[in-house]
């Protein structure tokens, strides 16, 4: 198995830095778990592992499933995570992060 934390260490620093810039470290942290929660659910598990899907819509989907709970920062995350496709990260950045 492969070690995680290492790649999402550079992505949990970005999500500080950010949420240390407006003084919502705390909103980011919350919404870092949850979402951290929400990615170990069998279902999202297998959406972010499904290769029929386009990464982007995993994120539009991930996204739709938190809008009311997630603030710019972790939006702005998981799109870049699609983007990367590192969605498999989520839970090694809120891991990093605290």
């Amino acid at each position: 198995m492969i070690e995680l934390s290492p790649l999402a260490r550079p992505y949990a620093k970005a999500v500080f830095s950010a949420a240390l810039d407006i003084g919502k470290q705390d909103e980011v942290a919350n919404e870092l778990s949850t979402l951290s929660s929400i990615a170990q659910t069998k279902e999202v598990t297998s959406l972010i592992a499904d290769p029929e899907l386009s990464k982007l819509k995993i994120a539009e989907t991930i996204v739709g499933l938190l809008q009311e709970a997630m603030g710019d920062i972790s939006t702005k995350m998981i799109e870049l995570l699609a983007e990367n496709k590192r969605l498999n990260l989520i839970e090694a950045i809120y891991t990093s992060y605290q």
